[in-house]
């Protein structure tokens, strides 16, 4: 009996320090007036069998206000039309084979693109992510106010029913982040959309410091603080969004069981706390 009332304690709790999980969602910000000069940007694109969304994630980066120096399309191996697409829009295309052991496929193509970068800034992006015309130089207005590395989890569109519930993981993932605390605790980074200065990424080692990291943003995350680095979070809108697992339900299950899995680890004990039916010991 005791023990109920003891989780029940704990429930309550949890329902009462929710809203504190979710107090503001910091948004990329609004693109100032004037004239502004940026570094060269350089934006890599990992893909592997990529050829449905990569064609509307190319056309969306053509279509910008602020026009990347480069665009690099890696291409991881892929069995599709995923490198003559990325060729046929003007992007750079580096086509990756054999892949070493001990290497995260994701982490192998970002690495190599990286390499090849011509850039000051590097510009990540996930295939599946949606550009609006102002997107990238809101990204680089972020990146001028502050002078560190900027990470964005999109704002999550979808077109089928199944696809609602990975909106719930979404929410899940950003309140174990940290991000939307009254003070933003930065478990780690958002891979989907990541910006960060090549001096720094050199300096923490790059994607082959996490290479064996099945969720390498967390873990890039960690490298720029071990570092001395600061990064700053943000939230999407319908200007930087992306739909997630169009393929089909297993598809989703099998992608969050993997990142919630390698986020709890990392997540705050405190934060933790909010989502569980158990009693945190001290340790």
């Amino acid at each position: 009996m005791i023990l109920i009332v003891i989780e029940f304690v704990v429930v309550l709790i949890g329902l009462a320090i929710t809203p504190m999980l979710f107090y503001r969602f910091p948004r990329l910000p609004e693109v100032k007036s004037g004239e502004m000069v940026f570094p060269k940007v350089s934006v890599i694109i990992p893909a592997r069998n990529e050829e449905h969304n990569l064609p509307l994630l190319l056309n969306d980066l053509n279509g910008q206000s602020f026009i990347p120096f480069e665009i690099i399309c890696v291409d991881d191996d892929s069995s599709d039309l995923t490198a003559q697409i990325a060729e046929a829009s003007g992007a750079r295309v580096l086509s990756l084979h054999d892949k070493p052991d001990g290497w995260t496929g994701k982490s192998w193509a970002c690495q190599n693109g990286a390499d090849a970068a011509k850039g000051e800034l590097l510009v990540f992006l996930d295939a599946d992510v949606r550009l609006g015309h102002n997107a990238i130089l809101r990204l680089m207005q972020a990146y001028s106010d502050c002078g560190c590395t900027i990470s964005a989890q999109p704002f999550h569109k979808t077109e089928k029913a199944y696809e609602q519930l990975s909106m719930l993981f979404n929410f899940i993932q950003i309140a174990a982040n940290g991000t939307a605390l009254p003070k933003p605790l930065g478990v780690g980074l958002y891979g989907p959309v990541i910006l960060i200065p090549k001096s720094e990424y050199n300096r923490i080692g790059g994607h082959e410091s996490v290479k064996m990291s099945i969720v390498e943003d967390m873990a890039l995350g960690h490298r720029l603080k071990e570092n001395g680095l600061s990064y700053l979070l943000f939230i999407g809108d319908k200007e930087l969004s992306f739909r997630m697992y169009g393929d089909g339900l297993k598809a989703l299950l099998q992608g969050w069981l993997k990142n919630m899995a390698a986020g709890a680890a990392k997540t705050t004990p405190s934060v933790r706390c909010v989502f569980t039916r158990t009693i945190c010991e001290p340790t």
